[in-house]
This record gives C-alpha cells, sequence and structure tokens, in this order.
C-alpha cells in the first residue's frame, strides 16, 4: 500500500479519484489502483491518516487501514482489527459513517475503567486508548 502524507484526510484522497472506476486490493501505487473496468468496483484498501468528524480534526498515532467494498447500491468501509464498519450509498458516505464510529468506539472505551471490560473488549479498549494522539483545532 502506498503511504500518503499525514496531512491529507480520506475525503481529500477519495476525492481526487475519477468516477468510474475500479481499485485493485494491495495496489502497489496510487495510479495502478486506478483502473476503469466498466464502472465495476473491485475491493481496495487505503490508509486513513486522520479523521473528520463534527468541524474537528483528530489525528491517528498509526494510520489504519481501510477495506472498501460495494455492494450495489451499498458501499462498506471497515477495519477489522477495530471491529468498525460503515455503510453508505457512496464511497464518501461509507467512509464518513466509519470515521464516525471509530470516533464513537474512542469515546466509549475511554470511559471504561479496565476492570469494566473483559475477553475481546480488553484488546479492543487498548487499541483504541491509543488511536488518536491528539485533537487538534476545529476543521475549517
Amino acid at each position: 500500500m502506498t503511504t500518503i502524507g499525514t496531512t491529507r484526510s480520506a475525503h481529500e484522497i477519495l476525492g481526487e479519484f475519477p468516477a468510474p472506476f475500479a481499485r485493485m486490493s494491495e495496489s502497489s501505487t496510487y495510479e495502478e489502483a486506478r483502473t476503469e473496468i466498466e464502472g465495476m468496483w473491485m475491493p481496495f484498501k487505503f490508509p486513513l491518516f486522520q479523521i473528520k468528524v463534527s468541524g474537528r480534526i483528530f489525528i491517528l498515532s498509526k494510520p489504519i487501514g481501510v477495506h472498501v467494498t460495494q455492494d450495489a447500491p451499498w458501499f462498506f468501509a471497515e477495519n477489522e482489527a477495530l471491529n468498525v464498519m460503515g455503510t453508505g450509498r457512496s464511497l464518501e458516505e461509507a467512509v464518513l459513517d466509519l470515521e464516525h464510529h471509530i470516533l464513537h468506539f474512542w469515546q466509549y472505551y475511554q470511559s471504561l475503567q479496565d476492570s469494566q471490560v473483559t475477553g475481546e473488549a480488553v484488546r479492543l479498549k487498548r487499541l483504541f486508548s491509543d488511536l488518536l494522539a491528539e485533537v487538534t483545532c476545529e476543521a475549517a
């Protein structure tokens, strides 16, 4: 997967792709991932470096891999390690929904004491606790 500058959000990256296009999974470059195949979507992955939700920008401590699929008319953006998925009728809606879920679970796990979680929740609390490095000023 190609590394993209950490100051770019998923919305900026996705906004550069023309429609219709297909993305190939595990492409070595952005250019290889952008291929037209009769308007069909192939599953693909991209790194998420920051989250923009409700006018606030959250910087991630490390990139989150986002796996995108489509089952017409729905798009799905997910991260299996965090056990979160976003859905939408467009790619942008699915990524925005995923960002909202990531922020929700980050806040939720921050509110819990270690003694309040067991099993898989222990792993998720640790992952989410270390996920967001900082919150920056309001987004423009």
